[in-house]
């Protein structure tokens, strides 16, 4: 399989997932990661803001403010290249290319820069292999980012996107973990 075709596939196995597999998976998943001594150490959460089938990340978000963590967001620019920003329990969001959501009120510039090796950041997948290599939307937005922080890197994916190789490139970056759900 070429990534593209795996890519298909993480997406049709993901899409056909019915809305109760996705909210209890997502509850499942964001427990993990709550539970886990990464998040409790971390100061700043940086994660995207989930949309569609993706896992859903609104109760982690919520759950990191109400632990008093910065919440970092990414956010698709004009240009094609990705800002972070820190947002508040009053942000709002509109949705933009590609169904994601950006940031529209009530947000701050952030430079990533100041991430510290404590600090975590939560990954959307499309595909995923044993190795913790990942495949996204195939925009390249998180390798390069990736690229640039020394943190740790989570990725949260259902255990149905789950494929035998991503075929990773030499500028893929590999995740230090990815939580997913119990088989069912």
């Amino acid at each position: 399989m070429t990534k593209t075709e795996i890519r298909k596939t993480g997406l049709f196995q993901r899409n056909n997932l019915g809305k109760h597999e996705i909210t209890a998976w997502s509850q499942e998943i964001c427990d993990k990661i709550v539970n886990s001594q990464d998040y409790q150490y971390a100061k700043i959460i940086h994660i995207y803001k989930s949309f569609g089938s993706e896992v859903d990340t609104n109760q982690l978000i919520k759950k990191a403010f109400d632990d008093g963590k910065i919440v970092i967001v990414p956010k698709i620019e004009k240009d094609q290249n990705l800002s972070h920003w820190q947002i508040f329990p009053n942000s709002t969001f509109t949705q933009y290319k590609y169904g994601v959501k950006n940031p529209e009120s009530n947000y701050i510039t952030f430079d990533i820069r100041t991430l510290e090796i404590s600090d975590l950041i939560v990954i959307p997948i499309v595909a995923f292999d044993s190795f913790n290599n990942r495949i996204g939307y195939g925009k390249g937005f998180y390798d390069q980012f990736l690229a640039r922080v020394d943190c740790k890197k989570i990725g949260i994916a259902f255990n149905c996107q789950l494929v035998e190789d991503c075929l990773p490139d030499s500028w893929d970056i590999t995740l230090d973990q990815i939580v997913q759900n119990q088989k069912p």
